[in-house]
């Protein structure tokens, strides 16, 4: 045990309290005196999750290179609008960690690889279904300060390429805008097949996922 801080008693001369933790700040201990006895309180507190710095979807595009699309950790879901049932979702910590495990809780999908390298964790996602938003779950993120489950959802929309949970004409006439120019940082999304071309292969996508929508 390390100890913390000492709280003095205010209303007795001579009291004294002392909390007292160990490396995780899993269990704490309160060691008292009062009256010149000491006595040892001892709570056990839940130790905190790390807080994921940011999270994106990525893939790569064939010859055009790899792009990732930000997935918000609050608040609305960022969509996935590039096709196929394999996905990437990379994950930043403020600091180094490890975790020891990685699984889908929600929607259809699972998870076929993960690791961690330093402060980022790639997990790999296969069988993943359209119009859906899944949400995986890092077991036990340990960054050597906090331990416990980090959860990131991810919405998957094919052809969404304006990310407003529904894939319809605005989506194909956006695609069609961009037939024949590279792929860049502002319109990667609308190469829905990623192979590094934005043709019409993405728009004949686009078409033919019109009249979906996220729940």
């Amino acid at each position: 045990f390390n100890p913390l801080i000492g709280y003095p008693n205010q209303n007795k001369m001579g009291d004294y309290m002392t909390m007292v933790s160990d490396n995780t700040g899993a269990n704490v201990a309160y060691c008292a005196t009062f009256n010149q006895e000491q006595d040892v309180y001892s709570i056990r507190v839940a130790p905190i999750a790390p807080v994921a710095q940011s999270a994106v979807s990525r893939k790569v595009h064939t010859g055009a290179g790899t792009f990732d699309l930000p997935l918000p950790l609050s608040g609305n879901v960022g969509i996935e609008c590039r096709n196929g049932p394999a996905h990437q979702i990379v994950v930043n910590f403020a600091n180094p960690v490890t975790l020891g495990s990685a699984s889908v809780t929600a929607g259809t999908g699972s998870v076929s690889n993960f690791s961690a390298s330093g402060s980022q964790v790639t997990i790999d996602l296969a069988n993943v279904s359209n119009a859906q938003t899944l949400t995986v779950k890092l077991g036990n993120v340990n960054d050597g300060i906090g331990l416990g489950d980090v959860f990131i959802s991810l919405g998957v929309l094919a052809g969404d390429v304006n990310g407003n949970r529904s894939t319809n004409a605005s989506d194909v006439a956006q695609t069609k805008s961009e037939v024949g120019q590279p792929v860049t940082n502002a319109n990667f999304r609308t190469d829905l097949s990623a192979n590094g071309a934005i043709n019409g292969s993405d728009v004949s996508l686009a078409k033919s996922f019109a009249g979906t929508a996220l729940p």
